[in-house]
């Protein structure tokens, strides 16, 4: 199958959805870039698949615009719309081999003549490495071939977009985990711009070029993968994406180059941080790979002292939590090496050493 022509780009204009009281898109602006893999990440009721099903035209917005490489699809039904989607039900035709599922949206399009169509199913079928399946009907597949003919059926019409609405719900673990790395090896070959939703955070910060996190119908924060994971601007995005150290503190003012001081306890420490860094009550956040353990008596910018109070042993790496002397307790995450001598139990003094380029001032 040929890479998809440029175009592509979904741009959303005040987009907003209601239904009766319930707002379910509460005036979202954001820009998808052409080709790009892009998820919506949020828990259930966020306004993923509501925004996902806008762009689709399955749903009409109350307010807003949505525009396909600058032009408004306002009043285009979902049929004549270059955009196709995968559901997480699949909605294979059971009595339809594999090949005859995935030509059926190509039975009706002008030009495509028949060899025209057998080309593209063979494209297709090899594309996500089911030729040899070609006869089967969709009950003599497992469930990661049936999202497979889902995916060909959708990419074969050649949309400009194609919506990805948790395609991998359905699955266990070990096979979601497979897929989408097969997923992301599928976009990046055909160059078709993909709009991902999930609330999976692994899914979406493993595959996404970038993506927006929602909560309550909003866009709270959008960027690549490391830097909504690296640098939360919110207590939601921080508490949401993976493991994190959330810390009271009271903030001095800024430090410059885009830092702040702050108080933990006693100690003063440096953070990064969006805002102008205003004086007052606030909380940091950091990554518990990123903190930093230490012998009792070492030294350095932002180090406190602190006992260990529980090690969990989790394979890879090992859970250490520790306690300061204000209270607080910091996660850190310790890589297994059988050529270091752990020397960590409940009661040991250490020193937490907190990167100043790790450590995050929430916004307010």
């Amino acid at each position: 199958m040929t890479a998809t022509p440029a175009g592509g780009a979904i741009e959303l204009q005040g987009l907003r959805k209601r239904h009766g009281d319930a707002v379910a898109v509460d005036g979202i602006d954001l820009c998808v870039e052409a080709g790009e893999l892009f998820s919506l990440l949020g828990p259930s009721g966020c306004g993923k698949t509501t925004t996902l099903r806008l762009i689709g035209g399955f749903d009409e917005p109350t307010e807003g615009r949505v525009l396909l490489d600058g032009v408004d699809l306002a009043g285009t039904p979902a049929h004549r719309r270059p955009i196709n989607t995968v559901f997480q039900s699949y909605a294979l035709f059971p009595h339809l081999t594999v090949a005859d599922n995935i030509a059926y949206g190509l039975r009706w399009r002008p030009g495509v003549d028949r060899a025209e169509r057998r080309r593209r199913v063979g494209e297709a079928l090899e594309l996500v490495r089911l030729t040899k399946l070609a006869e089967r009907r969709p009950h003599q597949l497992s469930g990661g071939e049936q999202q497979r003919v889902a995916l060909a059926r959708a990419l074969v019409c050649e949309p400009s977009v194609l919506l990805l609405d948790e395609p991998f719900g359905a699955l266990d673990a070990k096979l979601r985990k497979t897929l989408r790395a097969e997923l992301r090896t599928l976009q990046r070959a055909v160059g078709t711009t993909f709009i991902f939703v999930t609330h999976d955070q692994e899914e979406a910060l493993e595959m996404s070029d970038r993506l927006a996190v929602l909560d309550g119908g909003q866009v709270v924060q959008c960027g690549t993968p490391k830097q909504v994971y690296g640098a939360p601007r919110t207590e939601f995005v921080a508490d949401f994406l993976g493991l994190a150290n959330l810390l009271d503190v009271e903030c001095l003012g800024p430090a410059g180059d885009g830092r702040a001081s702050v108080r933990l306890g006693s100690e003063t420490l440096t953070a990064t941080c969006t805002d102008a860094g205003t004086p007052g009550p606030g909380r940091v956040v950091i990554r518990p790979e990123r903190v930093r353990l230490g012998p009792a008596d070492a030294a350095g910018e932002n180090t406190l002292t602190a006992s260990v109070s529980q090690v969990v042993y989790v394979g890879a790496t090992t859970q250490v939590v520790t306690r300061l002397p204000n209270g607080a307790t910091v996660q850190a995450l310790v890589v297994n090496d059988a050529d270091v001598d752990d020397g960590l139990r409940p009661g040991t003094p250490v020193t937490v050493t907190l990167p100043a380029d790790a450590v995050c001032l929430l916004e307010r």
